[in-house]
């Protein structure tokens, strides 16, 4: 079986910072690059916004241009942007640029989604989840690079 996981632009955004979530994004790809039951999904929007980033980031998202499936699928991206997003989910202050991302990951197939935004997707996951099945769609489970790599931990 293969886990198909998207990824949002910031893991990107992580990998030159020398600090905590900068490891874990680096270590976060070294392990699905070498994992053949993964995945690594870049939704189309994350593609576009991954264009704007600083040229560093650019650059070191080039290392893992090779273990990623970039999508360059219009017809969902469109179709992601045309679903009316719950309005409890913008009453939170949830940006609509994060939940296309989520609705995109989850018209891809994906049953992981791996931000580091906690303020808009990992703090409000539950609320998501339940708003999401009200429009017949399923999330993504929202995960930070750490959470990820613990479902594949197995201690000695």
């Amino acid at each position: 079986m293969v886990v198909k996981v998207a990824i949002d632009n910031n893991i990107f955004g992580y990998l030159p910072e020398k600090s905590e979530r900068g490891d874990y994004a680096c270590l976060f790809f070294k392990f699905a690059c070498i994992n053949p039951h993964i995945k690594v999904i870049v939704p189309l929007g994350v593609s576009i916004e991954l264009a704007k980033a600083p040229k560093l980031v650019r650059k070191e998202a080039q290392k893992y241009k090779n273990c990623v499936v970039w999508s360059s699928n219009k017809k969902i991206l469109n179709k992601a942007k045309k679903i009316n997003i719950p309005k409890p989910l913008l009453d939170k202050g949830i940006k609509k640029d994060d939940l296309y991302i989520a609705i995109e990951s989850s018209l891809l197939g994906c049953q992981y989604l791996i931000t580091y935004n906690r303020k808009h997707l990992i703090n409000h996951r539950n609320l998501i989840k339940k708003e999401f099945k009200g429009i017949n769609l399923s999330l993504p489970e929202l995960l930070m690079p750490n959470e990820f790599l613990k479902l594949f931990y197995i201690p000695k």
